[in-house]
């Protein structure tokens, strides 16, 4: 059983066992943040995040990087997989990649971004694609360049385009289902109702959840969401959260986990 030790028996989450269903690495700062919180943490990934299968869209766009105006990120994922693979393939355009003008949904996607050394913009309130468009379309004309994964939807593509902004989207990254080896495991605990809850962190990564766990055996268990758009998807798929963090990052996740159960005690 992949269960993380308490570091704390004394704080806001202590004596709650919680469920991460995050790919594993990507799980360090959620693990630590909830462990630092008094809560015993069960490392259940759903997912797992590759590189992309065909770079071709993505290395035909490099080919001519002078035409886009800005790039635009909403994911750590985006940016990594993105950069790394300019390091890899086409070295010599790092410098005049770290000289675009750069957008960045989120502090942890334009962290990533700035250790990467491409300075972005950050929007912090862009809680979901409708709303990254309309703060791109105030701010950025002409062309843009989005590095997203497999599974991001053309909202932002098709709003900008409605505002004369022209936006192309390379897939740079896949998530894929995953079955961690604990599974039945977890499905033992969560009978035996010694889970206090799940945190999901992707539409994704609760959908495949729900592939591998009957939702039958989810009562009981507060449903944790990461941003709006994922709570939009748990309500979808016929959980209903009894946690939003209204911004998605770890940090705030927590501390409305916190005031979650303070409210209960």
């Amino acid at each position: 059983m992949k269960t993380m030790p308490v570091h704390n028996n004394h704080a806001g989450l202590a004596g709650k066992r919680i469920l991460v269903t995050r790919p594993a690495d990507q799980s360090n700062e959620i693990i630590s943040l909830l462990q630092h919180a008094g809560a015993e943490v069960v490392l259940f990934p759903t997912i797992s995040i590759n590189p992309a299968e065909d770079w071709t869209a993505c290395d035909d766009a490099l080919d001519n990087l002078d035409l886009w105006d800005a790039l635009i990120f909403t994911s750590a994922n985006g940016v990594r997989f993105f950069v790394e693979h300019v390091k890899e393939v086409f070295p010599h355009l790092i410098q005049k990649l770290q000289n675009c003008t750069a957008y960045a949904v989120g502090e942890k996607t334009m962290a990533v971004a700035d250790s990467f050394g491409l300075p972005a913009l950050c929007f912090n309130q862009a809680q979901n694609a409708e709303v990254l468009a309309e703060e791109l379309a105030r701010r950025v004309k002409g062309k843009i360049l989005f590095p997203c994964g497999n599974l991001t939807g053309d909202t932002v593509k098709v709003r900008l385009s409605d505002v004369g902004v022209g936006v192309t989207q390379v897939v740079v990254y896949q998530t894929l289902p995953y079955k961690p080896d604990n599974t039945d495991q977890v499905i033992k605990e969560l009978k035996n109702k010694h889970i206090n809850a799940i945190a999901f962190f992707s539409p994704s990564g609760i959908k495949h959840f729900l592939d591998l766990i009957p939702q039958s055996y989810v009562e009981g268990c507060a449903i944790a969401a990461i941003g709006t758009t994922t709570a939009a998807a748990a309500r979808s798929l016929g959980l209903f959260p009894d946690i939003v963090a209204e911004t998605p990052d770890s940090k705030n996740l927590i501390k409305t986990m916190e005031n979650y159960y303070r409210d209960r005690s």
